[in-house]
């Protein structure tokens, strides 16, 4: 289930609205409307945990930042995403400074990864990831744990050995 509400938002805009609507995920689209998805259920923010966990775990020692899901990233095409877990280089993290940290970050991330829930259309966090892979994401993953599917596209980083069939249980 996702809300889609035509409004031209500001960055600063989807920000407050966030905070006024805890538990929502408020994204914006390229052509300024706002989506907000409903908190997830018991089980679902479980995998979700479990797949952050992993990502944190393997993000600093192979020179990445890791995101939750409430990481915004702002893309060239104005949108605001947040995918399930992502990651950035380290490179790309020091560049920015402690005010920009805390903003959105400017860019793509260079891993996205979408972890379906049950009122999750796969098919529309396909083109979801499609859209911040074309904005300059090296790699997307998409977890669907209800039937048992992972879609990649790009080129993973190296050592990015994670099974995230384990998110399947």
């Amino acid at each position: 289930m996702i809300a889609r509400i035509p409004l031209s938002a500001t960055d600063e805009d989807i920000l407050r609205i966030s905070s006024d609507n805890p538990g929502w995920r408020v994204e914006r689209t390229a052509d300024g409307v706002l989506t907000m998805t409903p908190p997830t259920g018991a089980a679902s923010s479980n995998r979700n945990a479990r797949l952050t966990h992993m990502v944190f775990e393997w993000a600093e020692p192979h020179g990445y930042v890791a995101f939750d899901s409430n990481g915004g990233f702002r893309l060239p095409d104005t949108s605001v995403v947040g995918p399930d877990a992502s990651l950035v280089t380290q490179e790309a993290w020091d560049k920015l400074t402690p005010k920009q940290r805390e903003r959105f970050f400017p860019g793509a991330p260079a891993v996205a990864i979408e972890l379906c829930s049950d009122s999750d259309n796969p098919k529309d966090l396909q083109a979801k990831l499609e859209r911040i892979r074309s904005a300059g994401a090296a790699y997307v993953v998409l977890i669907d744990p209800y039937r048992s599917k992972i879609w990649t596209d790009g080129t993973a980083p190296a050592n990015f050995d994670l099974d995230f069939r384990v998110l399947f249980e």
